[in-house]
Order: structure tokens, then sequence, then C-alpha cells
């Protein structure tokens, strides 16, 4: 069975947020830069059936993220009412990989504070 990358990032400054197209082209273009992070089929079914991540993201952006389910985070203080509650999480996480996929959904939201820029999910 072939893993399906499911991608979270922040785009650079030569990209146009609002194009969701060009926001996508420059993903899987890009898919080892620094603002992209890469989860698997596996990582996204634990993220989805045993981890409470992204029922925090989805409780605070009001959105539906999951299986072939994209979306968005634009504003900073839902980013960082996000960050926040992840932060809190992040002391009950004992799996190792839901700590790293933790740890960088926490740096982009960070990088895309910072760049002033959308944070992404892409899960096919």
């Amino acid at each position: 069975m072939r893993e399906v990358s499911n991608p979270i990032f922040v785009t650079d400054d030569s990209v146009d947020d609002d194009n969701h197209s060009e926001v996508i082209d420059w993903c899987y273009a890009n898919l080892n830069h620094k603002n992209v992070f890469i989860i698997s089929s596996s990582d996204l079914y634990y993220l989805i059936y045993e981890s409470q991540i992204l029922d925090i993201i989805n409780d605070e952006n009001n959105s539906m993220l999951g299986e072939a389910e994209d979306d968005w985070i634009i504003e900073n203080e839902i980013k960082l009412r996000i960050k926040t509650r992840l932060s809190d999480y992040v002391n009950l996480v004992t799996n190792k990989r839901e700590l790293e996929m933790l740890e960088s959904i926490l740096r982009l939201i960070d990088v895309s504070i910072e760049m002033k820029r959308n944070l992404y999910f892409h899960f096919t």
C-alpha cells in the first residue's frame, strides 16, 4: 500500500495566499522546505482517532480537518488560541510520534504568525 503524504505548511512570500491552486502547487513543489511538514496516512489516522490535536484545531478554527479534508487558519487570534491549547495538551502526550507531530505543528503556528501567512492543512 502506498503511503499518501498529507502536508501541513506555511507558504513563503512568493505565493498569493488568496490563490488556492497556487498555494497547493507551491507546497508540492517544495515538499522539502523547512515550512512543510508531511504526515503519513497512518499519522493522520492516529491524529483523527487517537489524539486530541485535530479536535483542538477543529474546535478553535470551526473546521472539520480529517481524511480528505483541507483547511487553513488565517487569523492570528485563532492561531494563538490553538497554540495555547496545544501547549497545554503537550503535557499529556506520551506517544513519541504524536509529540513530534505536535511540536512540528506548534512550530508552524509560530512561523505563520511571524511571517503573517496562513497555516494550511492539505489532507488527501
